[in-house]
C-alpha cells in the first residue's frame, strides 16, 4: 500500500481529530468518538470501500456500521451473527451495577 491509496482513518494531533479521506482532511472533530463516529458515517454515506489490507479490520469496520450504528442491520455476516450469539450466551445472567 503507497501512502496515495490509504483508507478513510482518524488521525490525531494533541487533543484535535481529524477525518482523513484520500490524503485530504474532510472533517474536524474535538474528540476521538465523534471522529470515528462521523467516519463510519462518511463512509457509509459515500459509498466507500473499507480498507481490505487486512481482513480483521474489515471485519472491525463491518460490525461498527451493522451492529453499534444499526445500518444495514438484515444482512449480517455469520460471523457477527455468530459473535453476537456467543456475547449473549456470556452476559446472560450477568448484571451491571453503578458504583455509588
Amino acid at each position: 500500500m503507497t501512502r496515495d491509496d490509504r483508507p478513510p482513518h482518524v488521525a490525531t494531533v494533541g487533543s484535535k481529530c481529524f477525518i482523513v479521506i484520500e490524503r485530504i482532511i474532510v472533517m474536524r472533530d474535538s474528540s476521538l468518538p465523534m471522529a470515528m463516529h462521523h467516519m463510519f458515517l462518511l463512509i457509509y454515506v459515500l459509498n466507500l470501500e473499507y480498507p481490505v489490507w487486512k481482513k480483521r479490520i474489515v471485519d472491525y469496520f463491518t460490525f461498527v456500521q451493522k451492529v453499534l450504528f444499526e445500518l444495514d442491520r438484515g444482512k449480517l455476516p455469520p460471523k457477527i451473527t455468530t459473535f453476537l450469539n456467543d456475547l449473549a450466551r456470556a452476559s446472560a445472567g450477568c448484571s451491571i451495577t453503578s458504583a455509588s
